[in-house]
């Protein structure tokens, strides 16, 4: 059986070599900042970097903009609302990272004995950090359990970690959902999820029976947020295709 983190080490070292030995106009940036030989990191490490961004990145996008999608599509005036504004999409995002973060738990080795609530945790005890749980706590945000788009402290939330621990992709995991769901607004009139019953048709859709996330792949079907999501990049890839033709 084929072993992905494997495969992307092989991919991202060669990669890695090659740009190395021949730069060009790409590593522009990396030879403006030479790294000293003996601090350079070799291009294993390099590749295991990156194949991990590279695969959790991906699917902590997907789970957000599934999400997002789902939200949308149970509620039309709130589709409304943000198709009227634009500029609300990045705090409804956020508010989406708060509500139903991609990333439910954490762990951590504790290094000292410390106490935490009252707890005594001893040296190398290994916590489990309930991400889920603190974005949801009622001392930081206000009725937390309801789904706020304009919450003004949203982007309190520590979806990704927090401090040292912050997660490196974090700059990336807003904005691509953000582009993503207002395309899917800007390309339909009124989405739909399965648990909505007063949503209505997208323009091209061939059924009543049809269940669309945006004017993209309004004739396909799905049953679920992660459904939705195969379903819309089914959809965009083939656009794409169309278009390079």
């Amino acid at each position: 059986m084929l072993d992905a983190l494997a495969f992307l080490y092989d991919a991202f070292s060669g990669y890695i070599e090659d740009r190395r030995a021949t730069p060009g106009r790409r590593a522009h940036r990396a030879r403006d900042c030479p790294v000293p030989r003996r601090l350079e990191p070799t291009p294993v490490d390099c590749a295991r970097i990156a194949a991990f961004l590279f695969a959790a990145g991906g699917d902590t996008t997907s789970r957000i903009l599934a999400t997002s999608l789902r939200i949308l599509g149970e509620d039309a005036d709130l589709q409304q609302q943000l198709r009227d504004d634009p500029t609300r999409i990045p705090n409804f995002v956020e508010e989406v990272l708060r509500y139903e973060g991609a990333v439910k738990a954490d762990h951590r080795l504790t290094r000292v004995s410390t106490t935490i609530g009252g707890v005594d945790i001893p040296a190398g005890s290994v916590v489990a950090v309930l991400l889920g749980a603190a974005n949801r706590d009622p001392r930081r945000f206000d009725d937390p359990n309801a789904f706020v788009a304009d919450r003004p402290n949203a982007r309190a939330h520590v979806a990704f970690g927090h401090g040292v621990h912050t997660c490196p992709g974090a700059p990336l995991a807003g904005p691509r959902p953000a582009s993503r769901s207002n395309a899917c607004l800007t390309g339909s009139t009124t989405s739909r999820s399965p648990r909505s019953t007063t949503a209505r048709r997208a323009p091209g859709a061939t059924s009543t029976s049809r269940r669309s996330c945006c004017a993209a792949c309004a004739a396909s079907t799905w049953s679920s947020p992660r459904g939705a999501e195969r379903a819309h990049g089914q959809a965009v890839r083939t656009s794409a295709r169309a278009r390079v033709r």
